[in-house]
């Protein structure tokens, strides 16, 4: 069993023992029982009041066997060599020369075969096998798409002639974007279609006309291949098939028949001619081009050019043999399988080919392992479903498919993972170094521009760069190229510089301040090999960023680029730019760019901070010769022309909008232009817009209206942007679109054939860019001009609800797992189909499903769909838990707050709102406490959607507190927000006129003055670091500017752009008056100065009558309107002073000052006042007094007296804008007073006193608590709900109690009168009925400790100094202890399996234990002498040593000669008498010196329990608990996170757990540790303040005292564990309820000294 106290040690005596007297023939063995048992472990945890004695001198230096290491750890101020550079990955130095590697995970996977044989193998995979295949993925982390370009379209359905090109170029992208395989054949017999080449290049084309031999494939060639000389080299291009062919695109299935007809004649003339005149002209190699199939170009690229590794990694091939198809008889059927019709030697040919493709070249290239052979016999349909052979090679065929990409994506994933580090850091640079390369790649000119940021680099120049232009002006790519050059700009006998380099809105963690910050940060910290947390909080964020750019040395300086800063979103007022340091450390250069317009705030924001011109480069209009290169370089680069008239065409339009962007999008449509393009066709037009929606219209024209609109929708709808595989999906659960796209037949698979939107995204690639979402790659616009264009092109108010809603329906889920869609289609057939659609669960595996938690709240808001948004999201607690844990609080109150104003009248949604914003911060301190705070806010709520929450909220899993009632505040109460943004305490508030919005400060490290929006609880902007320690803030001038005051005595005025209009110094006391506020009072002395408040101009002065002085306390005066009241020095008068006649009435007399010589008479003073803002009265009162004093400010006569409540304490008394309420703060509530009927009532009870408050009409309340950096909130005008179930209030304050054995009990002594603390009632308290049933009133004295001893028996250390033991059934005094307690400490506790009770002897420190059964002394323990101070020790069990808090000096680790003292804990042996070792943390002594922070004690002991003989746990100043080896001193584990001072709550030993409390600051919190384990297992934050805990003797339930006298009985429950609850408790104490006046003190009695006793050294 193991005890502890804290016992007060001044000087301490010797460790030695003293038996007890001979008397009592106990011959005790020093330090032994009477049963020779050892000495229970002793604690005594005691406070030293008074404080204890100044420290004795300092001991000499520590031995060398002490000393403390020598620190090794990093310092700023250490000079860092060129060898002491950490090696990084080139991408945290910012080298744009490396090559990237994809980043995306994704497996991509090539379906190579030919259309019509292999209809059935494509069907079964896209089925059945896709779906667990991509299951598997997702698992694992990991997209999955299939690329099949023959599945849903026929190869003849392309006008232009671009699918082959496509094909490839799509598989290219699957080789280099896959882990694993990447690509999959499925050739059987059929080789497969010709086309005939899209491009051939003139000078072959020539020679190979030349060697036609029929006139008619001539004319043919003539016909439909066409000179265009603007290409470089010159080519012939294959004519569209529409081009000649208009009918074939028609949507008559029979016209479009009879048109493609005469292509496929045309082209087989073409196809043959070509073929043998190019093997006449060019030689069987280059002939091939003409000759092989589509199919087996693939092959050729996907399989045969690929090295034997990657072949076997990425590649398998799924052989389907026929038996005996060679022996059928030609027929349609059979030609469907294999080429056997039409010319025979193109049959034999194809035959040929196909048996050297596969025979040949594919089964000697692949490895026998991946390729998967079947053999199946053949039907007069070919492959049937129906025939069970056939299902039986369909199903086998899939299942191999499965099990082999199973098998090659594990092993492509290890292998990635053995060669990628995946460090999210160097993913998030590599990123933006490939977004660079690519704005790099056809960069031209701005030499100009570029060489100012040269000139910036290389010299002097301590703040940012700035360079801005218009929306469009090529801001971003001339940053681009900055971040690229800006190493070669350092001379060779200069280091090279790390480049950080982010393109803001690019990448999610570059789209807000928080992760930017965190991302750059991170990157700085490794760039200098520095070790440290990176906090999540923005403010503790901005200080660290700004720490981690001084790190920057002279081995290697630093350049951070950030493009953009107009893009980061408006959370976190990222865009006052409050984080971006007005002047950098040395080594240090930030270059940064933005729009100029004042609506994105940035470039006002950096003008207000750099004054410097030269600090901002403005992007120039491009002149005629730039634009002239620009344009020669592009056409270089794409391998064009043009020709002298479109040339000038081009560069002329220019000048009617001169900004790269539109350039880009001119040259675009240039570059499409051929050498016989129209001239009538040639056009450009006039502006940006314009221009892009030429770009939209050619798109619809080309790709079809409804698909490009549709797709395009749902792009610029999304959030983020889409993935191909995502948008995929979406298109396909379309069936507008696919009803549109089944034009001539319906696929097998109601889904979007792949080619369709491959072309499209192909046409769209110049005008988005690729980035990760998510951890996902998706695509979005490029520019924020596509964005606005296609969102009114595409996203109209009819429109824009369906598109959130299939976003939202994808996101969710809905038409996955086999759940099929409705559909209708073009014939008006209905139906359900499976769209094999992406599944959706919250988690793949253990990675968070981000796109679902991040997107489907969001799009079911804009879709206003109510039900479901509560079903799948904001009324499901796995969907509000998930996100909280994978993002943060404030993106779950950013999806709330969205659907309040779409829904603002519905009452869970808002009910929702204000619960998230009871428990903000619970939820900052621990997302896991988010089901406890709903079960117990939401309990008894009838909202069915509401109430499921609830019933969900109560399957809890993992070890929790459990509390036998409700206990935290209800939403739908009167607090509406807690604002969390200041981290220090508030100190100034006001609030606007119109009671919409405050203003706020705090002395915290931004020195932030904040502006707040009531109606969302938003933060509108913080001015920071205008002035330090800010005191106060108001608004003035119709509320257009905020006055803060600051430490140094100088009043500020802030406009809303963040900009200083004037300061006022040594003002002194001061307010604002006037109707509009536009009058400054300042008041100094006998006179008041008057201000206008809108200039800052002095007006006038203004005299007291009689020249008395006047307070300038903020609390002594108050203006309203016309009208300021003013105090007097003495405090007895007051004074009117009228802003408008610019005079002071008399004074008027309140109180009368005392007489003189008088002693006894009672002094009352003024202590605050008011005037009423229809400025008819004023009142004034003292807090001693019980008046309220009314005067008229016509006649200055006094009106009416209201009679105070005497222990009221009041401060910022305010009228209702009505006048017909009086209301001031009074302590930790409002206390309001009807002016009619003079009613008082008590609102809004604060968990700490309040400090100040605001109101500007009787609905809206604001109040600030002390110690609190929260804001509150409160509508006075809805009903009050109970934090916790009504309870008669016990007392005014709790003595001391103790839960009894059956944990339905607690014993307490209570005071019941404030001004009288010996005066109150011991008590027994029912938890289960919640009633007092045993009260005994005290009124000589409370006792000051209690214990419990048995049932219905408890030991009190009572007011005499005595122990007694009390029958609570009785409420009689049963037994008296011999001797006196200690009279500093009288705490006692239980030992020897209660038999013997362990307290501190009466005079010199040290212990005592008695004998619970005769009241006797039965051993004495004295303290250790060579420890002089303490204020804590602790006993072992076995009696072996003695640990003491105490203080210690130790020599300075960084200032030789120094010492420091420090509160730690000696180990002082028994047996050895001596200390033989401190319990002191090296580590941390060493890093608060060097951080010189040692002065605020950081690392002291602040108080201690004992685990068990071998571990002691202390709490420090710094909120680190500290596990100890107490018999070592080593130090086993630091317990770190807690943002309180933990107090230690007495240990219990029969329980597993430890418990801590923390009731200071922001924390009121109980925390449950697991002894073992020593990890934290639950936490509890309550709404009101918690006054201490303790363990009931059955140590798995806890007691716990409230501020207010409440009792909650708390139950430690975990898995597995049974626990006892309240109703499980029989009734112990029967009948009656006893209530009856007691005495318990007999003093004379209890002052008569013990003659026996052993403990007689009383001091």
């Amino acid at each position: 069993m193991y005890r502890q106290y804290l016992y007060q040690l001044s000087l301490l005596a010797s460790a030695g023992h003293k038996t007890a007297d001979d008397t009592r023939k106990q011959n005790e063995v020093a330090g032994l029982t009477t049963e020779g048992h050892p000495a229970n472990v002793m604690s005594f945890p005691f406070f030293q009041n008074p404080p204890p004695a100044p420290l004795p001198p300092p001991p000499p230096p520590l031995s060398p066997g002490q000393s403390l290491p020598t620190d090794d750890d990093d310092d700023d101020d250490i000079i860092m060599t060129v060898s002491e550079i950490p090696e990084v990955h080139p991408s945290l130095l910012g080298d744009t020369t490396i090559s990237v590697q994809t980043l995306v995970k994704i497996v991509r996977i090539f379906t190579s075969s030919t259309f019509t044989d292999t209809k059935f193998e494509r069907n079964t995979w896209m089925n059945d096998a896709y779906p667990r295949v991509k299951a598997f993925c997702q698992a694992r982390g990991y997209e999955f798409q299939v690329v099949d370009m023959r599945w849903g379209v026929r190869d003849e359905a392309s006008d232009d002639h671009s699918t082959t090109d496509l094909c490839l170029k799509e598989l290219d992208m699957c080789q280099k974007l896959s882990t694993g395989p990447n690509f999959v054949s499925l050739l059987s017999h059929k080789y497969g279609y010709r086309s005939l080449p899209k491009v051939i290049e003139a000078e072959e084309f020539d020679k190979v006309f030349h060697a036609v031999k029929s006139d008619k494939a001539k004319d043919l060639l003539r016909k439909w291949y066409l000179r265009d000389s603007n290409a470089v080299p010159p080519v012939y291009l294959l004519c569209s098939i529409s081009n000649h062919l208009p009918d074939s695109v028609s949507r008559d299935k029979e016209v479009s028949k009879k048109a493609k007809q005469i292509w496929w004649e045309e082209s087989e003339v073409m196809q043959e001619a070509l073929k043998s005149a190019a093997e006449e002209a060019l030689g069987e190699v280059e002939a091939k081009k003409y000759i092989i199939s589509v199919t087996e170009k693939e092959i050729e690229m996907g399989l045969l050019s690929v090295d034997k590794h990657r072949v076997e990694s990425g590649c398998a091939w799924f052989r389907r043999n026929i038996k005996d198809i060679e022996s059928v008889e030609p027929n349609y059927q059979l030609s469907r399988y294999m080429e056997c019709l039409g010319d025979e030697e193109t049959v034999k040919l194809a035959q040929g080919l196909l048996t050297d493709l596969k025979d040949r070249k594919m089964k000697n290239h692949l490895p026998s392992d991946n390729i998967i052979s079947y053999t199946v016999p053949w039907s007069d349909k070919g492959i049937n479903p129906e025939l069970s052979e056939h299902q039986v090679y369909l199903k086998q065929m899939s299942e191999d498919f499965v099990q082999k990409m199973m098998t090659m994506i594990t092993k492509g994933i290890e292998e990635r993972l053995s060669e990628d580090r995946s460090d999210p850091l160097e993913t998030e640079c590599l990123q933006h170094i490939q977004f660079c390369q690519e704005k790099c790649k056809n960069f031209h000119g701005r030499e100009a521009t570029l060489q100012a940021i040269q000139d910036y680099l290389t010299r002097q120049n301590t703040k940012p760069l700035v360079v801005h232009g218009q929306s469009g002006c090529g801001k971003t790519s001339i940053m681009a190229k900055a971040a690229a050059l800006a190493p070669s700009y350092y001379t060779q006998d200069q280091s090279k510089p790390a480049v950080i380099i982010r393109f803001i809105g690019t990448s999610p963690d570059s789209s807000n301040i928080l992760s930017l910050l965190i991302s750059v940060t991170k990157q700085i910290y490794t760039l200098y090999n520095i070790n440290k947390h990176i906090p999540e909080d923005i403010k503790l964020l901005v200080k660290t960023f700004k720490f981690a750019i001084g790190l920057a040395k002279d081995v290697r300086p630093l350049v951070i680029i950030l493009d953009s800063l107009d893009q980061l979103d408006q959370s976190n007022n990222g865009r006052t730019l409050n984080w971006l340091p007005a002047k950098l450390p040395d080594n240090v250069k930030v270059i940064v760019s933005t729009l100029e317009e004042d609506v994105y705030e940035c470039f006002p924001a950096l003008q207000r901070e750099i004054k410097t011109p030269e600090n901002f480069v403005a992007v120039p209009v491009l002149n005629k010769e730039a634009v002239d290169n620009i344009v020669r370089s592009w056409l270089t680069a794409s391998g064009r022309t043009l020709t002298t008239w479109q040339w000038d065409t081009l560069t002329n339009a220019f000048d009617t909008c001169p900004i790269p962007l539109y350039l880009k999008l001119s040259f675009d449509q240039a570059q499409k232009w051929t050498s016989f393009t129209n001239p009538d066709d040639i056009r450009l037009q006039s502006t940006v817009r314009d221009s892009i929606d030429l770009l939209f219209s050619q798109l619809e024209v080309k790709h079809g209206k409804i698909l490009v609109s549709h797709a395009l929708g749902y792009l610029t709808t999304a959030t983020n942007g889409l993935s191909e595989a995502e948008l995929e999906d979406i298109l396909s659960c379309d069936d507008v679109v696919l009803n549109d796209v089944y034009v001539y037949w319906t696929p097998p698979v109601r889904r979007l054939p792949p080619l369709l939107l491959v072309r499209l995204r192909t046409d769209l690639q110049e005008y988005v860019v690729e980035r990760g979402a998510d951890d996902v790659r998706v695509f979005y616009w490029y520019h924020r001009q596509f964005i606005q264009a296609a969102r009114l092109r595409y996203c109209g108010e009819q429109d824009i609800q369906n598109l959130h809603q299939a976003l939202a329906d994808f996101f969710s889920g809905k038409w996955s797992n086999g759940n099929k869609k409705p559909c209708t289609d073009r014939s008006g057939n209905s139906g359900l189909e499976d769209r094999h659609s992406s599944t959706q669960p919250l988690k793949h595996g253990d990675k968070f499903n981000l796109r679902k938690l991040n997107n489907l709240p969001f799009h079911l808001t804009m879709a206003k769909n109510l039900e479901e948004l509560k079903d799948q999201c904001l009324l499901r607690l796995d969907f509000l838990q998930t996100k909280l844990l994978s993002s943060s609080i404030r993106n779950v109150m950013a999806d709330i707050q969205l659907a309040m104003k779409k829904f603002p009248l519905d009452y869970a949604i808002n009910t929702l709102h204000d619960c998230f914003q009871l428990s903000m911060q619970t939820l900052l301190y621990d997302v896991n406490l988010l089901d406890l705070q709903l079960r117990d806010r939401l309990g008894g709520d009838q909202d069915e959607g509401l109430r499921r929450l609830c019933e969900q909220c109560k399957h809890i899993t993992r070890p929790h507190l459990l509390p036998d009632r409700d206990i935290l505040t209800k939403p739908g109460g009167q607090l509406v927000y807690l604002l969390s943004g200041h981290s220090a305490e508030v100190t100034g508030l006001d609030i606007s006129r119109d009671g919409k919005t405050i203003v706020t400060c705090a002395d915290d490290d931004e020195q932030s003055v904040k502006m707040w929006n009531l109606s969302d609880g938003t933060l509108i902007k913080s001015f920071n670091k205008l002035g330090r320690s800010p005191k106060r803030v108001r608004f003035m001038a119709d509320d257009t500017l905020i006055l803060a005051e600051y430490e140094d005595v100088k009043v500020k005025v802030i406009q809303p752009s963040g900009e200083i209009l004037y300061s006022l110094s040594d003002i002194g006391g001061y307010c604002v008056g006037g109707h509009d506020k536009n009058v400054l009072v300042k008041l100094t002395d006998d006179r008041a100065v008057l201000y206008n408040a809108s200039t800052g101009k002095k007006m006038s002065k203004v005299k007291t009558k009689e020249k008395r002085y006047m307070r300038e306390n903020e609390d002594l005066f108050h203006g309203s309107g016309r009208l300021v009241i003013v105090v007097e020095k003495e405090l007895f008068k007051v004074a009117l002073l009228d802003l408008e006649k610019e005079q002071f009435s008399n004074w008027i007399d309140v109180y009368k000052p005392p007489s003189k010589g008088s002693r006894d008479e009672t002094r009352l003073s003024v202590n605050f006042v008011c005037v009423s803002p229809d400025e008819k009265s004023f009142v004034a009162s003292c807090m001693s007094d019980e008046d309220f004093h009314f005067y008229s400010t016509e006649t200055l006569q006094q009106t009416r007296v209201i009679k105070r409540n005497k222990t009221d304490i009041g401060q910022w008394l305010q009228y209702t804008p009505d006048c017909k309420k009086m209301f001031f703060s009074n302590l930790h509530d409002i206390i309001v007073y009807d002016l009619d009927t003079e009613e008082r009532k008590a609102i809004l009870p604060h968990r700490s006193s309040i400090a100040r408050i605001a109101s500007a009409s009787w609905k809206i309340l604001v109040t600030v608590c002390q110690g609190d950096s929260g804001v509150r909130v409160w509508d006075v005008t809805r009903p009050e709900k109970q934090a916790i179930t009504s309870q008669t209030p016990l007392g005014i304050s709790v003595s001391c109690f103790c839960g009894l054995l059956n944990p339905r009990y607690i014993a307490m002594a209570v005071r019941t009168k404030n001004d009288n603390y010996r005066l109150g009632a011991i008590m027994v308290y029912d938890l289960l009925l919640r009633k007092v049933i045993r009260r005994g009133v005290v009124n000589d004295g409370l006792p000051r400790a209690m214990l419990c001893i048995s049932e219905t028996e408890v030991a009190i250390a009572t007011d005499t100094r005595k122990i007694k033991i009390l029958d609570l059934n009785t409420l009689t005094v049963t037994r008296v202890f011999e001797g006196k307690l200690n009279p500093y400490n009288s705490r006692m506790e239980i030992i020897k399996d209660g038999k013997e009770i362990l307290t501190l002897t009466q005079g010199k420190p040290g212990f005592k234990t008695y004998n619970i059964e005769t009241g006797k002394t039965v051993n004495l323990i004295h303290a250790p002498l060579d420890i002089r101070e303490s204020w804590g020790a602790f006993l072992s069990q076995d009696v072996s040593y003695l640990a003491v808090n105490t203080y210690k000096r130790f020599p300075d680790p960084v200032i030789q000669g120094e010492m420091n003292t420090v509160g730690c804990v000696a180990v002082y042996s028994l047996q050895q008498g001596k200390v033989t070792h401190w319990c002191l943390d090296d580590e941390y002594y060493r890093k608060y010196a060097k951080e010189d922070v040692l002065s605020n004690q950081d690392l002291d002991v602040d108080n201690a329990i004992l685990l068990d003989d071998d571990r002691l746990v202390t709490s420090s100043n710094d909120r680190i608990l500290r596990v100890w080896n107490v018999r070592t001193g080593e130090l086993i584990k630091r317990l770190e996170g807690l943002t309180e001072l933990p107090q230690l709550v007495e240990n219990n030993e029969k329980s597993p757990y430890f418990i801590s409390m923390a009731n200071n600051g922001d924390e009121n919190s109980i925390r449950m540790w697991d002894k073992k384990s020593l990890t934290c297992l639950a936490t509890c934050l309550l709404d009101h303040k918690i006054q201490t805990v303790k363990f009931y003797p059955d140590g798995q339930s806890l007691i716990c005292l409230l501020a207010d006298c409440s009792v909650i009985h708390w139950t430690l429950v975990a898995p597995g564990v049974q626990s006892t609850g309240l109703s499980d408790c029989p009734a112990t104490f029967q009948g009656q309820e006893c209530d009856i006046t007691m005495e318990i003190n007999n003093y004379d009695d209890d002052e008569k000294i013990d003659e026996i006793d052993p403990d007689d050294d009383d001091d």
